[in-house]
């Protein structure tokens, strides 16, 4: 064997190894190319069925927040209405507004109760701090006008004392109510898209 004869086995050899070698690495190449193709695939069909799933849970949570932030307004304007017709006119002259806050009072205790499994912990927490806050405030202002009525005594001093005290109450509301919009917003900005 000489030594051309030699180079051109040898050069066979590492052109035939090399060209092996080149069609390994694509064949992995491929293979691997293949299989990531397959798992984005998967992974894109799950998570489309994740936000086919959870979009129907998102409805019904911005429905539970929306019907629950009704309640708690129509509840709020209803105390806020019957506390202002009795510094007006008197306890008797609100008996159909107490009716109503009473029975808006209800409604909202019933929507809470329907709505609480899909509201976020703090929101149904602050929910009901509304609520027992609203009505406290509320049964304070029908105790104290029930008192007054039984004793009933002084006149232009109690015109005053009934403009703050409302005003009071609006204010204890008012601030009920920014709380509990800034943590719905702050819930309700996660669903905004982001373009």
């Amino acid at each position: 064997m000489t030594f051309d004869t030699f180079l051109t086995m040898a050069f066979t050899s590492l052109v035939s190894s090399g060209l092996a070698v080149f069609l390994l690495k694509k064949w992995v190449e491929h293979l691997f190319s293949a299989r990531l193709a397959k798992l984005e695939t998967e992974n894109r069909m799950r998570a489309h069925e994740h936000q086919i799933r959870f979009t129907r849970f998102d409805e019904k949570l911005a429905h539970a927040i929306e019907e629950a932030y009704e309640s708690v307004c129509a509840y709020t304007e209803a105390v806020q209405h019957s506390v202002r017709v009795m510094h007006e006119q008197g306890i008797d002259a609100a008996k159909d507004s107490v009716k109503n806050t009473d029975e808006l009072a209800f409604e909202f205790m019933n929507a809470m109760r329907r709505n609480a499994i899909y509201l976020p912990e703090g929101i149904t927490n602050k929910l009901r701090e509304t609520r027992y806050a609203l009505r406290d405030a509320y049964s304070a202002e029908l105790f104290y006008f029930r008192d007054k009525q039984a004793g009933e005594t002084e006149a232009v001093s109690s015109v005053i004392k009934g403009v703050y005290r409302n005003a009071g109450l609006r204010d204890s509301c008012d601030k009920l109510m920014l709380e509990l919009q800034c943590m719905l917003r702050e819930h309700l900005s996660r669903f905004e898209r982001v373009h």
